[in-house]
């Protein structure tokens, strides 16, 4: 099955190299990083936090609710503030 995808690539390469602005160039040499390693760490992070107990899984939003407080209080002071402005606009 690998071997047919081969072929069906070369005729699409031999049918995009006469075409102008270079697309069958473009497209030949475009190569995409390998990304395994990505891909393998967040697996591992998702069987890691599946086996978390639901105790611990709600200490860690309790966690992220505390860090992220700052920036939600900053947010809504900021659209206080628009607000309070734009209410005294003529």
């Amino acid at each position: 099955m690998a071997g047919s995808h081969g072929a069906r690539d070369s005729k699409l390469m031999d049918a995009l190299e006469g075409m102008p602005v270079g697309i069958g160039d473009m497209i030949r040499w475009q190569q995409y990083p390998d990304i395994t390693d990505i891909l393998a760490r967040k697996a591992q992070g998702r069987r890691e936090r599946a086996s978390l107990t639901f105790a611990e899984k709600l200490a860690i939003l309790d966690k992220l609710k505390k860090d992220v407080e700052p920036i939600v209080r900053a947010r809504r002071e900021r659209l206080r503030a628009a607000k309070e402005r734009s209410s005294h606009i003529p």
